[in-house]
């Protein structure tokens, strides 16, 4: 599995995904020119699936951040093929409500066909309130009173974002009480 992180101010590039995609699966240093570390990445990857039998995995985090034309770069950098096998490693996009925005957008309507999107929030099954007041009961043991435990369940909705709020929290009540 190859983990890439995307920042907004740190957009991923189709050119940089190829050398970092390198950089995890092989100790070659990836060619300077993007087709040369295409091919470069397609026999690395084909080695592994056809002749070493791995199945490979990219995993794009923050992939609202990604730009149209690399979304499309990788549904093309995926279709390439390596003495007959195709698609050499699965995708997984994990993004905000924005990424499947992006994916219904005219640019993107032809690699979107062949996506499955699975949405994990509340409408769909993931993490509803109740599951969410039980996870800050056991993450948290006790720390919020009920009201607070009962608003902050109301309106954050995932785990990291749960986290830092009460972790701010807590930092707001430790600075009040030192000063």
């Amino acid at each position: 599995m190859v983990w890439l992180h995307s920042k907004a101010n740190d957009k991923l590039h189709i050119s940089t995904i190829i050398r970092a995609f390198i950089g995890e699966i092989s100790d070659e240093g990836a060619r300077r020119d993007t087709e040369a570390a295409a091919r470069q990445l397609t026999r690395l990857l084909g080695l592994r699936v056809v002749d070493q039998k791995k199945k490979i995995t990219l995993v794009i985090d923050d992939a609202q951040e990604l730009h149209a034309n690399t979304i499309n770069g990788l549904k093309r950098l995926r279709e390439l093929d390596f003495l007959g096998q195709r698609e050499l490693f699965g995708v997984v996009l994990i993004g905000q409500p924005k990424l499947t925005d992006k994916l219904k957008s005219q640019i993107l309507r032809e690699s979107a066909v062949r996506m499955e999107v699975d949405l994990m929030d509340e409408a769909h099954g993931w993490m509803h309130r109740q599951m969410r007041e039980q996870y800050i009961k056991e993450r948290w043991n006790n720390l919020l009173n009920r009201f607070q435990l009962d608003q902050t369940a109301a309106v954050i909705k995932t785990p990291a974002s749960i986290d830092q709020f009460i972790y701010d929290l807590s930092l707001i009540h430790i600075s009040e009480r030192a000063g």
